[in-house]
């Protein structure tokens, strides 16, 4: 087959040139069904073509035949042509060859080439005709032309089976997979719990008053109540009634806001109260929605609302608040079908700020932990750090007795102290201040402590930097990052019931500046060399040459994958050539500004737009 043939087969291949599979035009390929079948010992080819995926501008070329055991039937291939009645009528102009129509393979490929010349003809001339008449819907046409269809489909195996789930089976795994990761029970005492709720059902009870009433927990002196100028419900009734319009209006919104309701107003009320409250704090408004999806659910719902009175959030806001977490349902939608909705104990509305906070501050305990465990790389070393260690490695100078320590030291914070007050001393001259440092790194066991009693002395630590659910720590040495694996991280996972990723290619770890590559063993988990960072592949040595590497294999597949379909179609060597500047150069260029640094790009660019030429 020649590279520009516009078919694909389809089905499965007979022993006799006459008997071959479905043999279906490019454009329609994914509209059609092959499957086969049994019919009086005989098998039996079948397909069906999606006929609401059909539009007038495609011609329905098919080319096929069925096959039986032993030799072909014609006469029930020729039965299965019924079905096509309505797609000959619906496209007068479409094109069925069958192969046992024709005296030879040389024929039938001749009508074969014929009906493709046919079908480009087609495309050629209606792009023609829109070029000579109307500009713009030229180019709408060739993006109508060029967007592929994005199809696809899901399905679910059983674990200890591995056969394919029923739509209903795969809806119950997924509603049962939904309410596991939203119902976030974390440990907690029973009689604490209980307490939690009963609170929670008083504040509820009195409307969360801005006064702590007895047997309520105690509110501050300033709280969200501390309003002046609210609307009451009569300034609001009279300022809805003032609401008029010019024309007669049915809209939905207006009519509902018009409507005589009494619970409406008062709802209307207090979101016009919140409204002004939110701007005249200089804060943007922001009103939670249901729309909880997948997990950064770590708090329990009645905590949330405890926690908010607590902090002064009282009357309207606390009872909005409320009333939002009580209608935060979710129900699970998989084909066409639609689980019940229901209700998670913990977590937030998704897509709001307020998700986004409690997972934020969530996360800043991670930082905490990581802290605490191996303190992060401080970029800022004294001027004096890197002649001190290549000393280390030559010979240990004495001291004079003047600054000779009283005691020796073991640990790399003992010395990086007694280094520290050392340096603030006035009376020490830079030379013996210099000695002292060799001396008391001497006093340390292994060129891996003397390292961290040096990087103890630098400032500007960064510390961990967050990328939504992505932790990226700066770490001076190998041991630094097995405390954060095996420490930091499993405390984490501990106290917030998290779970990180440690699968392959999941877990990064970046030598840089020429630091040694550990082993996975040293580390205690997978670990890869590459990592992907908002959407740029960063290397060790940042050279961005995996992501110029990315950049080509993309760039040629999208101009190969444009080409064969302009070829396919008949469109000329200069349309192809316009439309690489619009399909392809855009996403090449996405990283121009990072590429200027990769070694070679510009080559290797220069090198792939000549490929296409």
């Amino acid at each position: 087959m020649p590279e520009s043939f516009p078919f694909v087969w389809l089905g499965y291949v007979g022993d006799r040139w006459d008997t071959v599979e479905l043999l279906v035009h490019c454009d329609i390929a994914e509209q059609v069904t092959v499957f086969d079948d049994f019919i009086d010992d005989e098998r039996v080819l079948w397909f069906s073509v999606d006929a609401s995926e059909m539009h007038e501008r495609a011609r329905l070329v098919i080319v096929g035949g069925m096959y039986a055991a032993p030799g072909g039937d014609e006469k029930t291939w020729t039965s299965l042509l019924e079905q096509f009645q309505f797609y000959s009528a619906k496209f007068p102009d479409a094109c069925v060859l069958i192969a046992a129509d024709f005296p030879d393979y040389d024929a039938f490929k001749t009508a074969v080439t014929q009906a493709c010349w046919t079908a480009q003809s087609v495309t050629v001339n209606q792009f023609m005709k829109l070029r000579a008449t109307d500009r713009s819907e030229t180019d709408a046409f060739l993006a109508a032309f060029f967007r592929k269809a994005k199809i696809c489909s899901i399905a679910l195996t059983d674990e200890d089976t591995g056969q394919l789930l029923s739509t209903q089976q795969a809806l119950g795994l997924m509603l049962k997979d939904f309410k596991l990761k939203g119902n976030n029970t974390l440990p907690q005492d029973p009689a604490a719990a209980t307490m939690l709720r009963t609170q929670v059902a008083a504040i509820r009870a009195a409307g969360a008053p801005s006064t702590s009433n007895q047997g309520l927990p105690a509110v501050p002196a300033t709280t969200t109540a501390d309003n002046v100028c609210l609307y009451s419900l009569s300034e609001t009734n009279d300022l809805i009634d003032s609401l008029a319009v010019k024309r007669q209006c049915l809209h939905g919104p207006y009519a509902a806001l018009k409507a005589e309701n009494a619970s409406g107003r008062r709802l209307t009320m207090m979101l016009m109260n919140l409204g002004r409250v939110v701007d005249e704090e200089g804060l943007p408004t922001c009103l939670l929605q249901a729309d909880l999806q997948w997990a950064f659910d770590v708090a329990n719902h009645d905590s949330i609302l405890l926690a908010a009175y607590i902090a002064g959030v009282v009357g309207v806001e606390w009872r909005l608040l409320d009333d939002c977490l009580v209608m935060d349902t979710v129900a699970v939608q998989l084909a066409g079908l639609v689980s019940g909705a229901f209700r998670l104990t913990s977590g937030t509305a998704q897509r709001r700020k307020l998700s986004l906070h409690i997972f934020s501050a969530a996360f800043t305990f991670l930082q905490d932990i990581m802290q605490l465990c191996a303190p992060a790389a401080r970029p800022v070393l004294p001027d004096f750090a890197k002649d001190i260690m290549d000393s280390l490695l030559q010979f240990a100078p004495q001291a004079p007795v003047s600054v000779r320590p009283s005691d020796a030291f073991s640990t790399p914070q003992k010395v990086a102290l007694a280094i520290t007050q050392k340096m603030q001393a006035q009376d020490v001259s830079p030379s013996d201040l210099r000695l002292f440092i060799l001396q008391q790194l001497v006093t340390l066991r292994t060129v891996q402590d003397r390292l961290c009693a040096v990087e103890l002395l630098g400032s500007g630590p960064v510390g961990p930097w967050f990328f939504v659910d992505d932790v990226v720590n700066p770490l001076p040495s190998i041991a630094a990052v097995v405390s954060i694996v095996s420490e930091a991280i499993p405390l984490y996972e501990k106290t917030f019931k998290a779970k990180f990723n440690f699968a392959v290619n999941k877990t990064a770890l970046l030598p840089m500046m020429g630091a040694p590559i550990p082993s996975q063993d040293e580390v205690g988990c997978p670990i890869c060399y590459q990592y992907k960072q908002l959407g740029v592949q960063i290397d060790s040595q940042l050279s961005l040459l995996p992501r110029l590497q990315h950049v080509l294999r993309v760039g040629r597949a999208l101009a190969l994958e444009l080409f064969n379909m302009s070829e396919t179609a008949g469109l000329t060597v200069p349309i192809q050539a316009a439309q690489i500047l619009v399909r392809v150069a855009p996403v090449i260029l996405f990283a121009a500004e990072l590429l200027v640094i990769a070694h070679g790009a510009e080559a290797r660019l220069n090198a792939l737009q000549a490929e296409w030429a």
